[in-house]
């Protein structure tokens, strides 16, 4: 990723840290206008304590099989509508969460960046009108098998919609196509 991108990323983060920290309330809970509720007991006179619900983990959409297999390839096709003048900010990211998110796209063009941000490596690619696109590889993908200025070929899950531009285009659960 370029120096602008994480700037912006950086940035992104910092405003998200201060209204977290703006939404902390660390007042005295006394006199608040919510009473404590009274305990309650079983028929043998036992506080009944209620067992901690458990979240059950988000669905995901499964990876497809085999190298590109089930991943869509109309990727550059799909970029150039998310970029068209004919929709507002509001409409490009509800077209891109009713159509696109979630879905598997191969990725391919020019590699422009490769390496790891927070953890996570990934591969920059500039597509052909689309702009600039992260693919997210797995832990083990060796960052030194890809060569900047080649042209790479991936598949990965649509996970940020961005811009192209200044917040790039995102694919999770990347992985190489040979």
């Amino acid at each position: 990723m370029n120096t602008r991108t994480h700037f912006a990323s950086a940035m992104l983060a910092a405003v998200l840290v201060v209204l977290a920290i703006g939404s902390v309330d660390e007042s005295d809970t006394e006199g608040d206008d919510f009473p404590t509720p009274p305990p309650m007991f079983d028929s043998d006179g036992r506080p009944i304590v209620p067992s901690p619900s458990v979240p059950s983990p988000p669905s995901r959409p499964s990876k497809p099989a085999g190298s590109a297999e089930g991943a869509r390839t109309d990727l550059r096709a799909v970029l150039e509508d998310l970029s068209s003048d004919r929709w507002s900010d509001d409409q490009r990211i509800a077209l891109f969460e009713q159509q696109y998110e979630g879905q598997w796209f191969v990725v391919e063009g020019r590699v422009t960046d490769v390496g790891t941000w927070l953890g996570d490596k990934y591969v920059t690619l500039q597509v052909g009108g689309g702009g600039l696109c992260d693919v997210y590889l797995p832990e083990d993908f060796d960052i030194l098998s890809v060569r900047k200025g080649s042209q790479g070929r991936y598949m990965g899950r649509f996970d940020f919609v961005g811009d192209g531009e200044l917040f790039n285009r995102q694919f999770r659960d990347g992985r190489r196509i040979e």
